[in-house]
């Protein structure tokens, strides 16, 4: 009698330890690398642009690029993933990657906390029109920046705590790995519920927005007006980048019904992030196309740089323009009287 039984599947660590560069890994993280280093790029225009333009030094376009710049910083995890997997290294420890991934972690909980911030900011300005002059208007936003703050530093304290407990364990070391077994469950749910938090501060943000009247022409219910549509699309995106990622993991132990193999798993995963990943690059694109502020101020800026680049351009350009108006002047007709 035969009482042999058919080994384990190996998992997807016992595939890679040992396989040097494979292929589809490098691909597959290659590609979010690339939606990376693309929104790095966006993001940190979008910071450029507003430092650079006076007209979006008000307090609600700082806190859409301290978003911007805190996402930019989230996105090097990505080209961190990318290194470990192309040098065929594949896996390193737990701490290792602590130490490598727990900026852009600390980043990604800030952010996620800073976009209800930024909805709260526009809702209660727009229900209460002259609170933005109140003199303690700076210190609630600071108090509010600081605790998304302080959100970020909790969800880091209790990753380490649960990486400590599993030192030597090995990881690919995505941003998602600084968040072991014990934290990640706590994690997970602070997130959750700043979604939802941020979904419900954004319905109420359109509804007082569809019941103020036009008629109210001070600055602040006209600026919230101007941007109301760039931050709802924002929301929306986010919402559906990270939230897609979450139902995924959800329902991610389906997968074991179908009999996919680790790596074949791990494929279908990486592919389902790019949604979030292109979630993070979006920020700078929808303020362009959808917002006059940021679309002119984005022209004035990249003009400026143009002509910095490139003088002798706008010298030639200058000197054409005069020389056609000079044309125009010799050419025109004499009245006579």
């Amino acid at each position: 009698m035969n009482n042999s039984t058919a080994a384990p599947e190996p998992g997807l660590y016992d595939i890679i330890r040992d396989a040097g560069v494979i292929p589809v890994v490098v691909i597959l993280s290659g590609i979010k690398a690339f939606i990376g280093l693309i929104g790095i790029v966006f993001n940190l225009s979008l910071v450029y642009v507003t430092v650079k333009n006076k007209s979006l030094h008000g307090p609600c376009n700082v806190l859409i690029a301290l978003n911007a710049l805190c996402m930019a910083i989230y996105e090097l995890s990505f080209e961190i993933s990318m290194y470990v997997v192309a040098t065929g290294i594949n896996l390193i420890t737990v701490m290792e990657c602590f130490f490598w991934q727990f900026i852009p972690a600390f980043m990604k909980y800030f952010t996620l906390c800073l976009m209800l911030v930024i909805g709260l900011d526009r809702l209660i300005c727009l229900l209460f029109p002259f609170w933005n002059k109140n003199k303690f208007y700076l210190m609630y936003l600071s108090f509010m920046v600081g605790v998304c703050a302080l959100i970020g530093v909790y969800c880091i304290y209790i990753s380490v705590r649960a990486d400590l407990k599993m030192a030597n364990g090995e990881v690919m070391c995505t941003v998602s790995d600084v968040s072991q077994q014990g934290s990640s469950e706590t994690v997970f749910l602070i997130a959750f519920i700043l979604n939802v938090a941020t979904i419900i501060c954004y319905a109420f943000f359109a509804v007082a927005m569809m019941r103020t009247s036009k008629k109210n022409r001070s600055s602040n219910v006209k600026f919230t007006r101007s941007i109301f549509k760039s931050l709802m699309l924002i929301m929306i995106v986010d919402v559906l980048g990270w939230g897609s990622n979450t139902v995924f993991q959800y329902w991610f132990h389906l997968f074991d019904t179908w009999k996919f193999g680790a790596l074949e798993k791990w494929c279908i995963s990486t592919v389902n992030g790019y949604l979030l990943s292109l979630a993070t690059t979006a920020e700078a694109p929808i303020l362009y196309f959808c917002s006059k502020e940021y679309r002119k101020a984005y022209h004035r800026q990249f003009q400026a740089i143009d002509a910095h680049l490139r003088p002798n351009r706008t010298r030639d350009l200058t000197t054409v323009k005069t020389g056609t108006s000079a044309n125009a002047s010799q050419t025109k007709p004499s009245t006579t009287t």
